[in-house]
């Protein structure tokens, strides 16, 4: 449905709001230009509210407005279509829309036909399609090839032989530039434009530099990190683009730190927001974060970047790291003070059993 609306809207950017007669076609019957117009923006509506992609369909609800207000006088579709773009904003506020999954996939080997040969695509997975549903759904249309392994052979020796290898990542999207995401901006709002309306993706490789403390790997954990541009912008008339670029930057320890806080920041504000106002939801969610930040059984959590980036030695080895330092006590202030919010409205929320 996705990639129809978008294609349909290709023919329809070919059309203007005049009277010039067009001739019939197997689809249309013969019509003023501006009739046709109004025919495929009602059939890409229609698709783009099966997708839940409304904000995408409201634009095209003004130009229809405008359209029966201004030149054609047709005040009965100017109210439908105004209820109709009523009930869009409403959607894009109350209703649940899965976030989709992007996949990086790159094609090597010489017997490749030649539009996919030795060449990286973008793809945006169906709704809830995990990456071994993914891989499982690719490999069948592409049966004589095997999936390339992280013990796999260099790219640049996979590109050389005649055996096919797909190699597939997750990326995550990288939001555009320009894309105001103020406090206030609604949570549903944020969630789409964090997935869509996106051509930049960021895979993250971590490695150690120097020789790793068994006890602590937040010292030593560096970041490789890409940065792919696509040909488009998902989603769009496809559902994978080429990658036409990539950027390759080096993460600092302390910076992934920061990151890793902050994201741990947006996770527990968001939850008070939700359950701030939704004091009846599910609860297990919020529990899970609240309990794997406090207690993080997985890789020792704040006290390990405690230990690692807030002693003399580390200042002294690694001076250009003091502000990324700085940067993280404030994310870490900032994280106790959310802890202390959050802990407060999960014992309001919690039932008897669960207050231990």
């Amino acid at each position: 449905h996705v990639e129809a609306a978008f294609t349909l809207q290709l023919h329809a950017n070919q059309l203007t709001w005049s009277t010039r007669m067009l001739h019939a076609d197997l689809q249309f019957p013969t019509q003023q230009e501006w009739q046709r117009k109004e025919l495929l923006y009602a059939q890409i509506i229609d698709l783009l509210d099966k997708s839940k992609l409304w904000e995408y369909a409201i634009p095209l609800c003004k130009e229809l407005s405008e359209l029966y207000e201004e030149r054609i006088y047709d005040f009965n579709k100017l109210s439908d279509i105004l209820r109709r773009q009523a009930a869009y904003y409403q959607k894009i506020l109350t209703e649940f829309r899965p976030e989709p999954e992007y996949y990086m996939v790159g094609f090597y080997g010489l017997s490749f036909p030649l539009f996919v040969r030795n060449k990286q695509f973008i793809y945006r997975g169906l709704d809830y399609e995990k990456i071994q549903d993914f891989t499982g759904r690719l490999l069948k249309e592409f049966p004589g090839a095997v999936l390339s392994t992280a013990v796999s052979p260099p790219e640049e020796e996979l590109r050389e032989q005649e055996q096919q290898s797909i190699q597939c990542r997750l990326v995550r999207p990288k939001q555009e530039a320009g894309v105001y995401m103020g406090p206030e901006v609604p949570d549903k709002i944020r969630a789409f434009y964090s997935v869509n309306k996106v051509s930049s993706f960021l895979y993250d490789r971590p490695f150690h530099r120097g020789t790793p403390d068994p006890t602590n790997e937040a010292k030593t954990l560096w970041i490789e990190r890409s940065a792919l541009t696509c040909a488009s912008q998902f989603p769009g008339i496809l559902k994978w683009f080429e990658v036409v670029s990539t950027e390759v930057t080096m993460v600092i320890p302390a910076q992934f730190a920061c990151e890793t806080v902050q994201q741990k920041n947006a996770d527990l504000g968001r939850c008070l927001r939700e359950y701030s106002s939704e004091r009846t939801r599910d609860l297990r969610p919020f529990t899970m974060i609240l309990s794997g930040t406090i207690d993080a059984a997985v890789n020792g959590g704040i006290n390990k970047y405690r230990e690692a980036f807030f002693c003399p030695e580390f200042e002294a080895t690694d001076p250009g790291e003091a502000n990324s330092v700085e940067s993280l006590a404030g994310l870490i202030t900032e994280l106790a003070r959310l802890l202390d919010e959050a802990l407060e409205l999960h014992g309001e929320l919690a039932p008897e059993p669960m207050m231990p």
